[in-house]
């Protein structure tokens, strides 16, 4: 179906009305919109008569402009709703199916231009139904939809774009040339514009997935004419399309594949050699063809039944998953059993009621604290402690690692003294949620946990979300209010026995010690570093074993091991140098999964992994050199102590390392704490790419430090 819309600029006279027969002609629509006709009601059904069109609806000019009609064809299904001078909005039925066309012509003055906006979104108002907008908006949707002297006001294009996007509709395009409409003034002031345009929903789309709107020249009139062609599908069905010949891998499973070539080969061809040759490449290639038609219709088959097999097995299994995991008995506190749902429910959620609810603290103080949190968010930055190190602009949750740790292993290298230190490890829990427990697939309760931290102790304190660690001196009268929410503790090595016996037996705490982690990460690293780091390989090996892993293709295992398994040494690579050989370990676990390797099996590496972790334009892979990686990481916390100076990640290490000279200059003591060894592998890989950029040069060395502006040589050199 097509449909032509034309902006006329009067129909009075004759020889615009012959054009319009010329243009209905070539293009033959079924439906034709008109505005601006000016024409009365005499004039309409004239014109209905000169371009032989049986049914047409009319919008009569006012005064001596405007003027709408909607014409169509007897084969089409068309039925009015509404008009206005501005608007004809119809229903077609096609083919069983009834959508909306709207044929619209936007005010002329520019003051009035909104109540067009306005009458777009009543229109889209009462209706659900798939339609199509298409007329003369006199606006342009975009500021390179026009062209010539001055410029679109952009408010009124603003205006046009917030209209279209309120009703939900999409630009159906056009082909053709670029504007709509020309003002030819060519002696000056010459403009061009696309005022003139279609207008779809989704829906109208996937009837039609296929339109197009070519604009169409019409020399008597001053706008082109638009013509819907409305296709349902890309093309013409039935015209059988030419396939090239594709030989199949599966085929070479079968047998009987061989015995066709070979009979097909021996086949006796006359002529040249050469056609010889062709002849019988063509002979084996429609034997193929005809025996693989008839063999992929039985894999097909065999395909579907064990599909269908796959299915029946699949249910069976979850089937016996339920009845397996099904509770048939419970008892309660007082030692009876219970059979029936109900009273299962009910056990269920009297035990976890009874163990969230074990200190009962009300909740009044959390809302009040997620009010002034919101009030606080813009100045959070500037009042938070410095002791929390994560959400927060410009803190990262590495500064609190680095800094327990760092007093851990003080705590630990102190053996002397009087004053001994205590570390705490604390749980806290959220008391803020609510839950309920599915008991044989059904919920049960509404629990509302009210457990909680009722105060903390006035000591020194790491706080990261749920994560915490506490330092104190070590003494009975700092450990009372914190009794209840410790789950480990740590003591510094000049800690006599007793004391720590009593601090202990006191607290009700486990005897465990050292400290197993802090925020994912191992505190104390001795000699044993790779063991320190294998969950880490652990997870990766975890991840690349998998049923999944190993049903992907060759692209989809690059996907992995560049988006999975790089990924998980990356967050204990920001505080710590990876020794060599655990970085090689974990590069043979990765080239083996990407050459496909399993188990024991021998595979055959075509490129060594080195030469994988090259860029993809160098001819690698682009996956990463986890040494190279590793470097980079620990150089951005040089970076971090060269310039966030106002941390306490920089204070702490500043008072320990480097207290009279420069990050640059620190030294590596001999029992200093591993993380920060790590990081000084990066100060050369700073000291290497970085230069000095001169202000008043009061702390630039001329003979020593990288000033001068040039590639090569930037030290000064006499």
């Amino acid at each position: 179906m097509k449909i032509l819309s034309l902006n006329c600029r009067g129909l009075g006279i004759p020889e615009a009305v012959q054009e319009l027969r010329c243009l209905i002609s070539e293009e033959g629509p079924k439906i034709l919109f008109l505005f601006e006709t000016k024409l009365e009601r005499d004039g309409f059904r004239r014109l209905k008569r000169k371009i032989n069109f049986q049914n047409g609806f009319e919008v009569p000019r006012i005064g001596l402009g405007g003027g709408l009609a909607l014409l169509w064809r007897d084969n089409v299904d068309v039925d009015v709703q509404t008009s206005s001078p501005h608007h004809i909005d119809a229903l077609i039925n096609q083919n069983r199916v009834v959508w909306r066309f709207i044929g619209f012509y936007g005010h002329l003055d520019t003051s009035q231009r909104g109540e067009s906006w306005e009458l777009m979104r009543q229109l889209n108002t009462p209706f659900s139904l798939l339609w199509l907008l298409l007329g003369d908006f006199n606006e342009i949707f975009h500021p390179n939809e026009y062209c010539g002297s001055g410029s679109r006001p952009y408010n009124q294009i603003v205006e046009f774009t917030r209209a279209v996007d309120d009703c939900s509709l999409i630009d159906l395009g056009f082909s053709g040339p670029k504007y709509t409409w020309c003002n030819r003034r060519f002696e000056g002031n010459l403009v061009y514009a696309r005022l003139d345009r279609g207008l779809y929903n989704l829906e109208w789309l996937n009837l039609f997935p296929h339109s197009k709107l070519p604009h169409k020249p019409f020399g008597f009139f001053d706008h082109m004419a638009l013509v819907a062609k409305l296709h349902t599908s890309a093309g013409n069905s039935s015209v059988k399309k030419h396939r090239f010949f594709q030989f199949e891998a599966f085929w070479m499973r079968d047998p009987k594949c061989e015995d066709i070539i070979r009979s097909s080969w021996d086949t006796i061809q006359w002529g040249t050699p050469m056609f010889r040759l062709t002849q019988k490449i063509k002979a084996v290639r429609v034997a193929l063809l005809q025996w693989g038609g008839s063999n992929a219709r039985g894999l097909i088959q065999s395909i579907s039944e064990k599909m269908n097999l796959l299915t029946s097995l699949e249910l069976e299994l979850a089937s016996q998953r339920r009845r397996s995991n099904e509770i048939q008995k419970l008892q309660d506190v007082a030692g009876n059993c219970h059979t029936q749902q109900t009273d299962l429910e009910r056990i269920v959620t009297d035990y976890f009621q009874t163990m969230f609810t074990s200190a009962s603290t009300g909740s009044f103080h959390q809302i009040v604290s997620n009010v002034f949190a919101n009030r606080l968010k813009q100045i959070l930055g500037e009042i938070i402690s410095e002791c929390q190190s994560a959400f927060v602009v410009d803190k990262v949750i590495t500064d609190n690692i680095l800094i327990s740790f760092e007093t851990l292993h003080y705590m630990k290298s102190k053996r002397q003294g009087n004053i001994a230190h205590i570390a705490f490890k604390l749980d806290m829990r959220i008391s803020t949620v609510s839950y309920s427990v599915l008991v044989n697939g059904v919920p049960s309760g509404f629990i509302r946990p009210s457990r909680g931290i009722r105060g903390g102790p006035q000591i020194t304190h790491l706080l990261f979300a749920d994560d915490s660690l506490l330092f104190g001196n070590a003494s009975i009268s700092e450990c009372r209010t914190i009794k209840e929410i410790i789950t480990s503790i740590f003591f510094s090595t000049n800690t006599p026995l007793s004391l720590r016996e009593d601090i202990r037996l006191f607290l009700n705490a486990t005897a465990n010690e050292p400290l197993e982690k802090y925020l994912g990460l191992p505190p104390i690293i001795g000699r044993g570093k790779k063991q320190a780091f294998a969950d880490n390989k652990n997870r990766i090996q975890s991840k690349l074993c998998s049923w999944k892993g190993e049903l992907l293709s060759q692209e989809g295992r690059e996907v992995l091991i560049k988006s999975v398994a790089q990924a998980i040494p990356v967050y204990p690579m920001n505080c710590f140098l990876l020794p060599m050989s655990f970085c090689d370990e974990i590069n043979s676990m990765m080239g083996q999964f990407c050459w496909g390797q399993k188990n024991e099996e021998k595979k055959l590496y075509w490129l060594s992994w080195k030469h994988l972790c090259l860029a993809k334009k160098d001819g690698g892979l682009g996956f990463r050199d986890l040494r190279s990686f590793n470097l980079a990481l620990l150089a951005k916390q040089c970076w971090r102590l060269l310039h966030n100076q106002d941390s306490l990640f920089y204070q702490v290490y500043k008072a320990k390392y480097f207290p009279n000279t420069s990050f640059l200059e620190a030294a590596v003591p001999t029992h200093s704490l591993y993380a920060w060894r790590s990081i000084t592998h990066g100060q050369h890989l700073i000291v290497q790419g970085s230069r000095w950029r001169v202000g008043d040069g009061s702390l630039i060395n001329i003979w020593a430090d990288k000033w001068l502006p040039f590639e090569i040589n930037q030290k000064f050199l006499s």
